[in-house]
């Protein structure tokens, strides 16, 4: 389709004069979801995946719908985040509609994930942010805020512009993938350095 290929073409263009990289494609519609719990899910290792502990943290809603993080342990040991919209710990969008908000909300919930696995933003080795209704103009308000939170050491990223967001009234959401650093060594009694 042309226009989809100018558009394509124009975000691209836009989005690599602030630094980001934009994929080739614009996502469908939105889904509905069901009402999230409010109670934290307990971490619970996988019975089919050795070494992989899926959960919700409490600091983050409680989606029965998805884990909002899945840590992959061993050497070197991976966690992989992803639904994090601008939601409140009862799973409300409590950030308005202005982009600009969500996006400081969005980024309030990734350093929360991150605690959650012992982690910051400079273990984040892979970035995928999702906006909804998409502008060009859209990356000057998302990408300097993201270039902050991660002290202008951007990881791997994808600017993925989407037709909508699963949850009404979102406009903005990010996955990561995240190194997890090295557990400091065993110490002679077996109990730390």
């Amino acid at each position: 389709m042309p226009w989809r290929r100018d558009l394509l073409t124009r975000t691209a263009g836009t989005l690599a004069l602030l630094g980001v990289s934009a994929v080739g494609a614009v996502a469908g519609g939105a889904s509905a979801v069901d009402t999230p719990s409010t109670a934290a899910q307990e971490p619970v290792p996988s019975p089919r995946a050795a070494g992989v502990t899926r959960f919700n943290p409490p600091t983050l809603f409680d989606s029965r719908d998805f884990s909002h993080v899945a840590v992959v342990t061993g050497r070197p040991g991976r966690a992989y985040v992803a639904g994090l919209g601008p939601h409140d710990a009862d799973g409300r969008i409590s950030a308005g509609h202005r982009l600009q908000k969500q996006v400081q909300a969005v980024l309030a919930n990734a350093r929360r994930a991150l605690d959650a696995v012992g982690a910051g933003p400079e273990d984040v080795v892979r970035l995928h942010i999702y906006v909804a209704d998409y502008h060009p103009m859209h990356g000057l308000i998302v990408s300097p805020k993201v270039r902050a939170f991660f002290d202008g050491r951007m990881p791997v990223s994808s600017f993925v512009p989407v037709a909508g967001l699963a949850w009404p009234g979102a406009r903005i959401q990010i996955d990561m993938e995240v190194a997890l650093p090295p557990e400091p060594p065993a110490g002679p009694d077996g109990r730390g350095p």
